[in-house]
């Protein structure tokens, strides 16, 4: 591993602990100064903002990416990021009108009003959501993974500030998402001097082939990132079918330390990302596959560590600093949780090679395929076993992303990370 590599990793790993202890301090935050309903109904109208922000970027970012680190020249970079900007503008605004129309019906069907009333800050925050989403794209291309990092951890910083004000001043939990709106503009009015400045980007590059060819990868690739985030969030919001605010506040500190820990491979996919993008140039698998094998001989000894320490500092927690109900259910939930996270270890940091390979559709089918099966299980599994048949149904779709992922590989690319021998037309 070269020293440039390290530094970045060490500064994204850096920013990851910044995001975890700050996501875990919004939990306790919440909990402790509004109550385990106030979380419930944050954490809710939260897991709606996640699918309906996917659905604002569109999958153009990951055009974006895609372009900008294949580009051999700076204007071709600048064209790219110029549309890609321009399109999650558009996207960005139309999924605000949406979810600002549909606030109700959402509030209905969860059977919690105050969810409803959270949506309306949700709304305007998915426009700088969707801008953000394609300048740290850009960020990633560039190979500017530091000040990506940096951005990264003052997103969460600012989320923070802003609820500790809002709770400090005992606001209705409706209010809480205001903070999700103050951290986005806070974070583009960071970025986009950063990209604007380094690309020199001006009106005239934004050009129709370029909105063309973005808005042809992103309408292939639409809901790949809606499925990949309703993945992460679809047990929080079949609680909320199911069971009350209160449990889906129980299960939500649970999911946090698992979702921590699954954002430790997120880190090393964003390294990843514009490394396979540039090896696929040259169509041969055996360079990627050198490079995933090397990287499991990394990636699961240091995420198992990970495991158990996640595992003992969420004890530490809940036995000396919590008042919670049934604790012994949140630590199993995160037993559960992260043992499927630990499972995939090895292929999430790797899993965007079918975008990279320009495959946006196949790679929307592996998501809707996790996803389903994800919202199939808790369906199954919660009303006989409550969060933790959530726990179960979402680690068992973890499980299965892995079949799922080779599958389609062998299937489009010809190879896959199960058998090390290519067979290639």
């Amino acid at each position: 591993m070269n020293r440039a590599l390290q530094v970045d990793l060490l500064f994204n790993y850096a920013s990851l602990a910044i995001v975890a202890v700050g996501g875990l301090l919004v939990n306790l935050l919440v909990g402790r100064a509004l109550g385990e309903g106030a979380l419930g109904v944050f954490n809710q109208a939260f897991a709606v903002y996640v699918a309906a922000s996917q659905l604002a970027v569109g999958g153009v970012h990951i055009a974006v990416l895609r372009s900008v680190a294949q580009a051999t020249a700076e204007t071709e970079q600048a064209r790219s990021v110029a549309a890609g900007l321009t399109l999650s503008l558009l996207l960005g605004s139309c999924l605000c009108a949406m979810v600002l129309l549909s606030r109700n019906v959402v509030a209905s069907l969860l059977g919690s009003p105050a969810v409803g009333a959270a949506l309306v800050f949700v709304g305007p925050a998915l426009v700088p959501f969707a801008l953000n989403k394609t300048l740290l794209a850009t960020l990633n291309g560039l190979g500017s993974m530091r000040r990506f990092a940096v951005l990264q951890a003052v997103r969460l910083l600012a989320l923070l500030a802003v609820l500790s004000w809002i709770a400090w001043r005992r606001q209705p939990a409706e209010q809480l998402t205001l903070a999700l709106l103050a951290s986005e503009l806070i974070v583009l009015a960071l970025a986009a001097p950063s990209v604007f400045g380094r690309l020199r980007l001006r009106p005239a590059h934004v050009e129709r082939p370029w909105l063309r060819r973005h808005l042809a990868f992103g309408v292939r690739g639409l809901l790949s990132g809606v499925f990949i985030e309703l993945n992460t969030r679809v047990d929080v919001l079949a609680i909320g079918y199911f069971a009350s605010d209160a449990d889906v506040g129980r299960y939500s500190l649970a999911a946090v330390f698992a979702e921590g820990l699954y954002q430790c491979l997120v880190v090393v996919r964003n390294q990843m990302n514009p490394v396979l993008a540039k090896l696929l140039l040259a169509g041969d698998p055996l360079p990627v596959l050198s490079l995933v094998r090397k990287g499991w001989r990394y990636l699961y000894p240091g995420m198992t560590l990970t495991y158990l320490g996640g595992l003992g500092a969420l004890y530490v927690l809940l036995e000396y600093q919590l008042r919670m109900e049934l604790p012994g259910q949140v630590l199993a939930c995160y037993a559960i949780l992260g043992a499927g996270v630990l499972a995939v270890s090895g292929f999430v940091p790797f899993d965007g090679i079918l975008l990279q390979a320009g495959r946006p559709a196949h790679y929307t089918l592996l998501t809707f395929l996790v996803a389903a099966s994800n919202l199939l299980l808790n369906l199954l599994l919660i009303p006989s076993l409550g969060i933790l048949g959530a726990a179960l149904g979402t680690a068992l779709a973890l499980l299965l992303s892995i079949p799922y992922l080779n599958l389609v590989m062998r299937w489009q690319l010809g190879f896959s990370y199960l058998r090390g021998k290519p067979v290639l037309s």
